[in-house]
């Protein structure tokens, strides 16, 4: 096994060195933005954003937190923290959407991802960073990997959930008024999946 990985190391380090200067290049402007836009700002947007979506109650309990946060000398920090973990959750639904509609289309694809899936879920997430580190070095890059490993699967699963529990006869009747594949994924499936496929874009952002 070591071995095999310094092998990895010698022969794949430019390979490395590219990722993680193209994740870098999105994840240290969207740092920077954060901790450029002023405190007060940032507050008053999520409680906004906040009250619009879930109510007074959790607009409030958001907004008391980011303020706790500030009242204890943890803003800078708390903004580089959601830089990272904002991005690996935006790159995770943009991995998992795709693939888990794949899967629901091809049950040789489900079979083959869902053991890999089980994988991710199964270990620790910490456990992710030890290769993260190792290939990458210590840095933004392997804390943004090794929360995607751990943030994919719910989002995979349950949008492949999402559009197999679709009704046969609703999409057998689309079929009979000439349907095409794209339109049965974007105007029924899709739509009829939303529920599920938002509890899985919710876990993953947990």
């Amino acid at each position: 096994i070591d071995d095999g990985v310094q092998w990895a190391v010698a022969h794949w380090r430019s390979y490395f060195r590219t990722c993680t200067s193209y994740l870098l290049k999105v994840v240290v402007p969207a740092e920077n933005f954060l901790l450029w836009v002023p405190w007060w700002l940032f507050t008053a947007a999520v409680g906004l954003l906040a009250w619009r979506v879930s109510g007074r109650t959790v607009a409030l309990v958001s907004m008391g937190g980011l303020l706790f946060l500030g009242l204890m000398g943890l803003w800078d920090q708390s903004m580089r923290t959601v830089a990272v973990v904002g991005f690996a959750t935006i790159l995770a639904i943009l991995i998992a959407l795709p693939v888990g509609i794949s899967m629901s289309k091809s049950s040789k694809l489900d079979a083959l991802i869902r053991p890999i899936l089980d994988g991710m879920q199964t270990m620790p997430s910490f456990v992710y960073l030890i290769p993260a580190i190792y290939f990458l070095g210590l840095g933004k890059v392997p804390a943004v990997l090794a929360t995607l490993v751990y943030a994919v699967p719910p989002a995979m699963r349950l949008t492949n959930l999402g559009i197999r529990l679709v009704s046969p006869e609703l999409k057998e009747a689309a079929r009979a008024f000439g349907t095409t594949g794209w339109q049965m994924l974007l105007k029924i499936e899709l739509p009829l999946a939303r529920p599920t496929i938002m509890v899985g874009i919710n876990q993953t952002i947990m």
